[in-house]
C-alpha cells in the first residue's frame, strides 16, 4: 500500500504538464479569429490565464526539493528550447502556424530555464533573513533600470525591441500576437522567492494568494493604461520586482527574526535601494525635460 503523493513530490509533474498544456493554447489563441466585440473580453481572460497559470506552475515547481544538478538541467534544457524556438522562427520559419508553434516552444523553454535559474539562486540562500535585503535591493535596482532611459534594458526595448521580445514572457492576445511582455527576470526572481519560502517553511500559500492578484492588476495597468504618464513615469513600463518584493516581505513579515547587526545591514541596503530608485526617477525627469 503506497502513501499518497505530497505536493512536494508532485510539484514538478504539475509544472511539466502545465507548461506543455500552455504550448498548444498559445498556438490556438494566436490563430483565433473572433469579432472585435468578443476579442476584448477574451484578451482580458487571456491576460489572467497566461499570467496566473504560469505563476501557479512556478509555485508548484518551487515546492520540489531542488538540487543543483536538477536546477542546472532545467536551466540548460530550457535555454536550448528557448534559443531553438526563437532562432528557427526568425531565420527559417518566419510566418504561418509553424512560426507560431516555434514561438510557443520558446515560451515553454523560458518557463523551464527561469525555474532552473531561480532554484539555483535560491539554493545559495542559507538564512531566511537574507530574503529581506535581497527583496529590498532588487526592488530598488529594478526601479532604477526601468526608470532610467539610458539603462541597458531600456535601450534594448527602445532600439532593438525584437531582441527584448524574443527573451521576454509574452502574454498572447486573440489573433493579434502578444499584447504585453514581462521581463524574464520577473519570473526568475519570483521562482527564487518561492523556492526560498518553501525551503524555510514560510508562508508560501498566503504569498501565492496575494502575489497572483497583485501581478494581474499590475499587468492590467501596463496593458490598458500603457499610454498614460504620471509625470515622467510611463505606465506602459513598470518595475515588477517592486510589487513582488513588497508582497513577499509583507506577507512573511512575522517570519523574520533579525539580530541588531542584521537590521543595521538591511537598513544600509534599504538606503541603497532608495538611492537607486531616486536616481532612476531623476533620470526619467531629466529625459522628459530634455528637448526633443
Amino acid at each position: 500500500m503506497s502513501a499518497e503523493p505530497t505536493p512536494r513530490a508532485t510539484g514538478l509533474h504539475v509544472f511539466f504538464w502545465t507548461a506543455l498544456a500552455l504550448w498548444p493554447l498559445r498556438i490556438g489563441i494566436g490563430e483565433l479569429r473572433v469579432p472585435a466585440a468578443v476579442a476584448g473580453p477574451l484578451n482580458i481572460l487571456a491576460t489572467v490565464v497566461f499570467l496566473a497559470v504560469p505563476i501557479l506552475a512556478l509555485y508548484r515547481a518551487a515546492a520540489h526539493p531542488w538540487t543543483g544538478r536538477l536546477a542546472t538541467g532545467f536551466l540548460l534544457g530550457g535555454v536550448a528550447a528557448h534559443v531553438i524556438g526563437v532562432v528557427v522562427s526568425r531565420a527559417v520559419v518566419r510566418e504561418g502556424l509553424g512560426a507560431v508553434a516555434l514561438e510557443a516552444l520558446a515560451q515553454t523553454g523560458l518557463m523551464f530555464w527561469t525555474v532552473g535559474l531561480g532554484a539555483l539562486v535560491a539554493l545559495l540562500i542559507e538564512d531566511r533573513n537574507l530574503i529581506v535585503p535581497i527583496a529590498i535591493f532588487l526592488a530598488g535596482f529594478d526601479a532604477f533600470l526601468i526608470l532610467t532611459p539610458t539603462s541597458l534594458p531600456q535601450q534594448i526595448m527602445q532600439k532593438r525591441p525584437e531582441v527584448f521580445q524574443s527573451v521576454a514572457v509574452q502574454i498572447p492576445g486573440v489573433g493579434v500576437g502578444p499584447q504585453a511582455f514581462a521581463g524574464p527576470a520577473d519570473f526568475f526572481f519570483l521562482t527564487m522567492f518561492f523556492v526560498a519560502l518553501h525551503k524555510f517553511g514560510m508562508k508560501t500559500a498566503q504569498t501565492l494568494r496575494w502575489i497572483v492578484p497583485v501581478l494581474i492588476a499590475y499587468l492590467a495597468v501596463v496593458i490598458f493604461l500603457g499610454g498614460v504618464r504620471l509625470g515622467p513615469i510611463s505606465l506602459g513600463a513598470l518595475p515588477a520586482l517592486v510589487p513582488i518584493g513588497l508582497t513577499v516581505l509583507l506577507v512573511n513579515r512575522d517570519q523574520f527574526k533579525m539580530k541588531p547587526d542584521e537590521k543595521a545591514a538591511t537598513a544600509v541596503v534599504g538606503l541603497i535601494a532608495i538611492a537607486l530608485a531616486s536616481v532612476g526617477y531623476m533620470n526619467a525627469v531629466r529625459a522628459a525635460r530634455a528637448p526633443k
